[in-house]
């Protein structure tokens, strides 16, 4: 009985020193416990997907929010440029665009003995037209236009006073039925009713600024309420060209 209590003695006093030898070289080697932390963090990292993903370090700072893709804004001119047609003057350095559908500008001069009218139809739409007579123009028998003849105007409250080179009715003075801004900066077109020709039957024109000094002002005009157009349809020809 004594020799084998002897024997577990024995064995008790070399597992404690062998877990001494342990611990002292544990504190020796720090790197072995950083090692199987490493090994034990690999493991868990290959089980989710094999990226390692390095913790959050708290630096005191809001986290940045997720940036959302952009939506491109939407373009700002839907019309194509074969939606649109250009009439281009360069001897008084003026244009305005209109819609395609109205075809090609037919232009005829109408030279006088003094000064000239210039009118200008649309192939595509006989219902609107447009004209304007040089700053030194006078009537003559070439030219029979009454609208057109308009050398300057003056706006009053609500009306404009029209100067005329008729010297039948030198001066007239038409209600202003409402303004369309144009796309040019302070240029505005003047919606008055014709009234000054005799078969204009009350069709809306617009009296524009002149622009260029050598010119009167640019006048547009409807005349399909002759045959079956409405006022309102007449409007709408007039700002297919004025808001162009």
């Amino acid at each position: 009985m004594y020799p084998r209590n002897k024997n577990l003695i024995l064995w008790a006093g070399v597992i404690l020193l062998a877990g001494v030898a342990v611990g002292l070289n544990i504190l020796r080697n720090p790197a072995l416990v950083s090692k199987e932390s490493e090994t034990d963090l690999r493991s868990e990292t290959e089980a989710v997907g094999g990226e390692a993903v390095e913790p959050a370090k708290d630096n005191g700072l809001a986290s940045p929010a997720p940036q959302q893709p952009q939506t491109p804004l939407p373009a700002q001119n839907s019309s194509s440029p074969a939606d649109v047609k250009s009439y281009k003057n360069t001897e008084y350095e003026f244009e305005f665009t209109y819609p395609a559908s109205f075809g090609e500008v037919a232009e005829k001069i109408y030279q006088c003995p003094r000064g000239f009218m210039t009118i200008g139809t649309f192939i595509g739409n006989p219902n609107i037209d447009f004209g304007f007579v040089s700053s030194d123009y006078e009537k003559c028998a070439a030219a029979d236009a009454p609208l057109f003849e308009i050398l300057k105007y003056d706006l009053l409250d609500k009306k404009l006073k029209l100067y005329s080179s008729n010297p039948v009715s030198p001066t007239v003075e038409v209600t202003i039925e409402q303004v369309i801004p144009t796309r040019t900066a302070n240029i505005l077109a003047y919606i008055i009713k014709n009234t000054i020709e005799a078969d204009g039957n009350g069709s809306p024109a617009a009296v524009l600024k002149s622009p260029n000094p050598a010119i009167g002002p640019l006048i547009f005009r409807t005349h399909g309420m002759s045959h079956g157009m409405s006022y309102e349809d007449g409007i709408k020809l007039l700002e297919a060209i004025i808001q162009n």
